[in-house]
């Protein structure tokens, strides 16, 4: 498979607890792929790998033909990553807006919210974040301080300001977290749209009704060790992934 993002033998250990073991995985191009695994097998500190919050101890990351390990986290994500975290990473005193207008970065500066006479780039810049908080469910909160929107709407917020850098991958770590399932069925549409639109998704997500229906494949992750990579049908039916992630005989 040709792809976006390639992870090529990665390891980290932290201390003397192994987080990763040799992961290899390959992101497809316009494909959204599931990440999932007990708690602590390691899927985080992947993603953390490949966004260059933490270097991993050997191994390799790919974006394209690119090699990107062990870059700053700001060098990764101008070339073209972006991500969500688990636990929300928003500016909350800022607007709706602003939130998502940082995320043009590094288009948009300070001096970009203190101009009086905005300049035509800066009206360009501030529609694409108007048109994207419409694409999120947020039309009418562009002015509303972060902090004080409910948790789902945080949600949706922060993967509209990942969307802001236009992103050739897109890493999302339990984005249907704290949603209700009429956020989750609008989640899957705004996923198929960023996938149409042509970035590739890795998808940590606990909701497995959420990965089963929208992933083109499904990574399992164990102990910090690849258990597979395969269809969801195929994942779904696993004796492999039955014991280590359902716990079931």
């Amino acid at each position: 498979m040709s792809g976006v993002l390639s992870v090529h033998s990665v390891a980290k250990a932290f201390g003397g607890v192994r987080a990763l073991v040799g992961v290899d995985l390959v992101l497809g191009e316009r494909e959204i792929l599931g990440l999932i695994g007990p708690n602590g097998s390691g899927k985080t500190t992947l993603v953390n790998v490949v966004s260059g919050l933490i270097k991993p101890d050997c191994g390799s990351v790919m974006l394209g033909e690119r090699p990107i390990t062990g870059l700053a986290s700001h060098l990764i994500a101008r070339a073209g990553v972006a991500r969500t975290f688990q636990n929300l990473r928003i500016f909350r005193r800022r607007s709706a807006l602003e939130n998502v207008m940082l995320g043009q970065t590094p288009t948009v500066t300070t001096q970009d919210f203190l101009t009086p006479l905005p300049t035509a780039r800066q009206r360009t810049q501030r529609q694409a974040a108007h048109d994207l908080l419409r694409r999120f469910g947020l039309r009418d909160k562009a002015d509303t301080v972060a902090g004080s929107l409910s948790f789902g709407e945080q949600k949706r917020l922060e993967l509209a300001r990942a969307m802001a850098s236009a992103p050739k991958v897109l890493l999302l770590d339990e984005p249907a977290g704290g949603m209700n399932p009429s956020e989750i069925e609008e989640l899957k549409v705004r996923l198929r749209e960023v996938r149409a639109e042509g970035a590739a998704i890795l998808l940590i997500e606990h909701n497995m009704k959420l990965v089963m229906d929208i992933c083109d494949r499904i990574a399992v992750l164990s102990s910090g060790e690849l258990v597979m990579t395969d269809k969801p049908e195929r994942v779904r039916h696993d004796a492999r992934v039955i014991r280590s992630y359902l716990g079931e005989e």
